[in-house]
């Protein structure tokens, strides 16, 4: 089967940024040459700058990422110290996307040491907190009661990712 590609546009420093993401070997990945992204794609028309013109590329299920979101409503959540599946989903969104970015570049070991136990549970009340039907009862939902060293570890390693993937995107083709 071919690769199957999808748009994404992420917005990080108050700028949108469109891309390309695929699957390979285990984890999303942004498309790549030279070791730049590939960025502007937001469009079958603009899909003739592509290294491939002819990628099969599923327009209709483009994402959309806003990096900005998810760091406010971290802020918002350590004022609140609980955390809803709205709130949950940008956040995990987020971390996702940058690990996306990390794995493009190859760079993903240089953040083991921000996985630790505590980022790991972080990550898990995270995921739970998003309420999806198909892992949550009907009727139910949970909602994450949050400690500040929890968030401040998750909010380190975002902030860590951010700084290591915000060059590459502005460094772009």
């Amino acid at each position: 089967m071919d690769t199957e590609y999808y748009p994404v546009s992420v917005k990080i420093d108050g700028k949108t940024h469109f891309l390309i993401y695929y699957y390979l070997d285990g984890g999303d990945r942004f498309l790549i040459h030279d070791q730049k992204l590939i960025t502007g794609i937001e469009s079958p028309k603009k899909a003739q700058n592509l290294p491939n013109p002819n990628m099969h590329i599923l327009w209709q299920e483009a994402v959309e990422i806003d990096v900005d979101l998810a760091f406010k409503t971290l802020r918002d959540i350590t004022d609140t110290k609980t955390s809803f599946s709205e709130q949950n989903s940008y956040i995990l969104n987020c971390v996702n996307i940058l690990e996306d970015f990390l794995r493009s570049f190859e760079i993903e070991s240089d953040f083991a040491a921000y996985r630790t136990d505590l980022l790991e549970n972080v990550y898990d009340k995270i995921f739970w907190g998003n309420n999806l039907p198909a892992m949550t009862p009907e009727g139910e939902s949970y909602q994450p009661n949050w400690k500040i060293e929890e968030l401040e570890a998750l909010e380190e390693y975002m902030l860590a990712m951010k700084q290591a993937v915000l060059p590459k995107i502005l460094e772009s083709y």
